[in-house]
């Protein structure tokens, strides 16, 4: 049995009633080889939040899943979320002039420009979050 917390930033951190009244949720026996992954797709408002630019998060990426037989999924597309150098041009910033080109000017000053500009590049060319997610193993 499990219980899920955490699920939004507006409620009171967990979900206290599940299907039938039930106060835990049924889960599977965990197999620590594989991990133990819960999703918690189309869920609310929280997900409007988030492609609203919620913090300046953006919109996350989009999996489509469909079922297939004997409790299988199939993965049908992947839509990547936007990159942070969108995100902030959606603030109407121009990314390369007011902020890449601050930083590289102060890290060339400061003889750190080779380690600041690889720093830079990855953080303006992936999604604000999540940047560093290892996709769980599947059977």
């Amino acid at each position: 049995m499990g219980k899920l917390v955490g699920i939004t930033c507006d409620s009171d951190g967990k979900i206290e009633r599940f299907i039938g009244g039930g106060e835990t949720l049924p889960l599977h026996p965990l197999n620590p080889e594989l991990g133990y992954y819960v999703a918690v797709l189309v869920s609310g408002a929280y997900q409007e939040a988030l492609a609203g630019k919620h913090n300046l998060f953006s919109g996350p990426t989009l999996v489509r899943v469909t079922g297939g037989d004997h409790g299988a999924f199939a993965i049908d597309s992947i839509d990547m979320g936007t990159t942070t150098k969108e995100v902030i041009g959606t603030m109407r910033y121009d990314v390369d002039k007011d902020i890449s080109s601050v930083i590289q000017e102060l890290a060339k000053n400061k003889g750190k420009w080779p380690m600041v500009e690889a720093l830079l590049t990855k953080g303006l060319t992936t999604m604000p979050y999540l940047n560093e997610y290892k996709t769980p193993k599947t059977t």
